[in-house]
C-alpha cells in the first residue's frame, strides 16, 4: 500500500497500483490514486485531523 496513512486503527488513506476504479475495492480503506496519494502524503503529518464522508460507488448500488 504506496504512502498509506492510518487514520483509524488498520484504515488508511493510500494508494492503488492501476486505476482506483477497477477490482474488489477497499476493505475500509481511502484508496486514492498513486499520484495523489504521493501528494497527500507530501502535505500532511502525523496528529492532522482526517473527516472522510460518502460511498463506495459500486456499493451504492
Amino acid at each position: 500500500m504506496p504512502y498509506a496513512q492510518y487514520f483509524n486503527g488498520g484504515q488508511a488513506v493510500h494508494g492503488v497500483y492501476g486505476y482506483v476504479h477497477t477490482g474488489k475495492g477497499s476493505h475500509g480503506c481511502v484508496n486514492l490514486m498513486h499520484d495523489d496519494a504521493r501528494k497527500l502524503w507530501q502535505r500532511t503529518r502525523a496528529g492532522d485531523r482526517v473527516y472522510v464522508w460518502g460511498a463506495c460507488p459500486a456499493r451504492l448500488k
